[in-house]
């Protein structure tokens, strides 16, 4: 399956087309079709293909597991479920149909569950690093700091070239008060992946919050360059423009956030903090005014940034 390993599916499809015709009745090409159908975008054929080869081998337990993904991208949440269930039954003793019973739990808003399923994942295999890595995230959502450190650490144990994991590692040890030792993490992050733009984000509001405005200017300017359109990324810039006292700047990022998403309650507050600064209460008024209407409006809810972007 060289195509698939080098992101090619639609040559792997047509060379696995050629195998199907010589033997219909292989389970295993048809398998293997379905995998590269689904990589290719065609999941309605992937599914087909399936069916297929279920028919022939019912009791191949990864079919299910692969199935249980495709419905999971399609949104088709308990039809997922029923397919990875399935999978579990057929081969109680593999760590990965669990973590796949993790994430569609997980998307279906079931966290306790999630949680418990990536949990026998990795009494299975300890070393399951995805599913080291989504139960970190829960930890995370769930503010169990410890548990989440701990296990985030045994993720750098297996992989200490994982940027995203050092980035989370940072987060956690923020929460925990943990300053120098969280900016060591997110410097660590950035030095494998110079583009990884949450942890530029969120070194940046922590070096802000810690007084160092200078430093946190060039994380959040970088990180607005990395994705202009991130409106977290512009008010965090904007409010280190305003501790620098370079009001005219920071109402600019302001602005631009709330061009970005008008739904933004903070970046509302941090406008208005700077126009406070600058005498114009006017305008610092009637920007706490629009806020209270965004709160108050019929369907509305403050603006939650995404995970991993910290709110300044």
């Amino acid at each position: 399956m060289t195509y698939i390993r080098l992101g090619l599916p639609d040559l792997a499809v047509a060379e696995l087309d050629i195998a199907v015709r010589n033997d219909p009745d292989d389970a295993v090409m048809l398998f293997n079709r379905a995998g590269a159908l689904a990589d290719a975008g065609r999941n309605d054929e992937a599914l087909r293909d399936l069916g297929k080869a279920e028919k022939l081998e019912p009791t191949y337990a990864e079919l299910h597991m692969t199935r249980g993904a495709i419905l999971r991208r399609l949104g088709r949440l308990e039809e997922a479920l029923s397919e990875e269930d399935k999978a579990i039954r057929l081969a109680p003793s593999d760590p990965v149909g669990y973590h796949n019973r993790g994430n569609v739990l997980l998307q279906m808003g079931r966290t306790e569950e999630a949680l418990e399923s990536y949990s026998r994942a990795l009494q299975i295999d300890p070393l399951l690093i995805e599913a080291l890595a989504q139960r970190t995230l829960i930890y995370i959502g769930l503010r169990r700091w410890r548990e989440a450190l701990g296990d985030v650490d045994v993720e750098l144990a297996i992989d200490p070239l994982r940027s995203d994991s050092w980035r989370r590692r940072g987060d956690v040890l923020d929460a925990m008060g943990r300053v120098e030792e969280a900016i060591t993490s997110y410097d660590r992050s950035l030095e494998l992946e110079p583009k990884n733009e949450a942890a530029r984000l969120n070194r940046g509001v922590m070096l802000s919050r810690s007084g160092r405005h200078e430093e946190a200017l060039v994380d959040l300017q970088k990180a607005v360059e990395i994705d202009p359109q991130n409106a977290t990324a512009w008010t965090d810039l904007g409010s280190t423009l305003e501790n620098l006292k370079r009001f005219g700047e920071a109402l600019a990022a302001h602005d631009r956030a709330i061009a970005l998403d008008p739904r933004y309650t903070m970046a509302y507050v941090n406008r208005a903090i700077v126009h406070d600064r600058c005498g114009r209460t006017g305008a610092a008024e009637q920007d706490l005014m629009l806020r209270s209407e965004l709160i108050r409006g019929d369907g509305i809810v403050p603006h939650i940034p995404q995970p991993g972007k910290a709110p300044h």
